[in-house]
């Protein structure tokens, strides 16, 4: 069956912004997972230094963290994470990889070597959030999920800078939302990404105001299980998916 998808956008946000979500998205990349440890897909970065994806899964310090060719998605590197995480971005002006432990744990960060990877260095900082919250990154700034909305923090500081609660969340019911499976696009009007499980339906928020800025409704043609928690990320305009049958990662262009 042929991937169909319809784009609803707020006509505010169309008039306001240059670079809307494309119209009609498709699957242009797989990042195929060579070790066979995980089953929760936590997040997919990219390195445009280097021209390569990283992949990892939350749960267990021991499951992988691999290096995939951007151009084939082909796994090139594999090593074990080194902690149990529930984020993971790239710096640029860090040249890091990047992230947050389970249960308020703290941060992590992991030095590049061409294609190797450090081990993990801790720096214990507790933002107060859930254990099991997740968080990505953009510009500095830290954001977390859960059903009281966006919380964001200066990366390194532990006290909130904004809160945020999607309007969508008090229309449908965040619980209906993968609270463990959030993005940040970097793009303006159309910042934060989220799924409603339940619908099939991806919704791009405005950080400003909580608002709609996008509604993408789609049916693939690849039967994604459980998609209510984690298998969902963002990285180089694509939206990826995790497939927990063929263990890779679907990448969706979408701007």
């Amino acid at each position: 069956m042929k991937t169909i998808l319809t784009l609803f956008v707020a006509l505010g946000a169309q008039l306001s912004f240059a670079q809307a979500p494309l119209q009609n998205i498709k699957k242009d990349i797989q990042l195929t997972v060579q070790s066979d440890a995980g089953y929760n897909g936590l997040a997919v970065a990219y390195n445009p230094k280097q021209n390569v994806y990283y992949s990892v899964f939350a749960g267990n310090a021991s499951f992988p963290l691999e290096i995939h060719n951007a151009s084939t998605g082909a796994s090139i590197y594999t090593r074990e994470i080194g902690a149990d995480i529930r984020g993971m971005w790239y710096n640029p002006k860090k040249d890091q990889i990047q992230g947050i432990l389970v249960g308020n744990e703290g941060l992590y960060t992991m030095d590049l070597d061409g294609n190797t990877i450090s081990s993990p260095a801790i720096t214990n900082i507790a933002y107060g959030m859930d254990f099991n919250d997740i968080a990505c990154y953009h510009n500095k700034k830290i954001y977390f999920l859960n059903g009281n909305g966006l919380t964001v923090f200066k990366q390194g500081k532990t006290k909130a800078v904004k809160n945020i609660y999607p309007e969508v969340f008090g229309a449908q019911g965040s619980e209906s939302f993968n609270m463990n499976g959030f993005f940040h696009t970097g793009v303006k009007g159309y910042e934060i990404g989220v799924l409603n499980f339940a619908d099939g339906k991806l919704y791009l928020i405005n950080e400003s105001n909580g608002k709609t800025a996008a509604m993408i409704d789609i049916t693939f043609d690849t039967d994604y299980p459980e998609m209510d928690r984690f298998k969902i990320s963002y990285a180089n305009k694509r939206v990826f998916l995790y497939n927990v049958n063929s263990r890779a990662w679907d990448g969706y262009k979408l701007f």
